[in-house]
């Protein structure tokens, strides 16, 4: 298997973690994005959105983060991460679905904001964006905090698909000055994925 990436994404980030904790050998392929690699014709050749991570296996493509770790995880048995009872598996997805859309989408507009933009564009942050993003990210927060209450993780005391993808953020959270000090059950659930088999071995290269 290839798997097609860019340093320091946090989609990267979710399939790295999950290719660690499970041991599975993957041939890595970095781009950069001031090569403008993902625009190149070979690449969207194999996938026309241009973005990564993309895995290919064989002659399957997968692309899309949250489906390229569902595929690991079945390809290598793991119903500890994602297991096969239909219920607990319902439960996995509703949280993949939500940090897609909403979750994933707040936090990653803050870090634009307060972080990327000046480094990308040397634009400063947009006020209205900004507001709207921290709206946002406090509805979810709040959500997020209750569901973590008496559970070590996302859907129970055992890590699942559901931790790696919420978390994919986390080594940018201070530069994006993701407000987290009003969800402390957000914030120690953070600290504990630090001591998850894998996760540090995908954390951004800082520096």
């Amino acid at each position: 298997m290839k798997l097609y990436i860019l340093r320091n994404s946090p989609n990267v980030r979710k399939v790295l973690a999950v290719m660690h904790h499970l041991n599975i050998d993957i041939e890595l392929i970095y781009f950069q994005l001031e090569n403008q690699d993902t625009r190149q014709a070979d690449f969207l050749a194999i996938n026309p959105n241009g973005k990564t991570p993309t895995l290919v296996d064989g002659d399957f493509v997968m692309w899309e983060s949250n489906a390229i770790v569902q595929y690991l995880a079945d390809k290598s048995g793991a119903d500890s991460l994602y297991p096969k009872d239909i219920k607990q598996r319902a439960d996995i997805n509703r949280w993949l679905f939500w940090e897609a859309n909403h979750y994933g989408r707040a936090v990653g507009d803050l870090l634009w904001e307060n972080f990327a933009k000046q480094m990308f564009t040397g634009e400063a942050a947009d006020a209205a964006a900004l507001q709207d993003a921290t709206e946002r990210f406090h509805e979810c927060a709040a959500l997020l905090e209750q569901q973590l209450n008496n559970k070590k993780f996302i859907t129970s005391d055992q890590v699942s698909l559901a931790d790696f993808t919420l978390a994919c953020h986390a080594g940018f959270l201070a530069m994006g000055q993701v407000p987290l000090a009003d969800y402390p059950q957000i914030a120690a659930w953070y600290q504990r994925m630090d001591a998850v088999s894998g996760w540090q071995e995908s954390a951004p290269e800082m520096g």
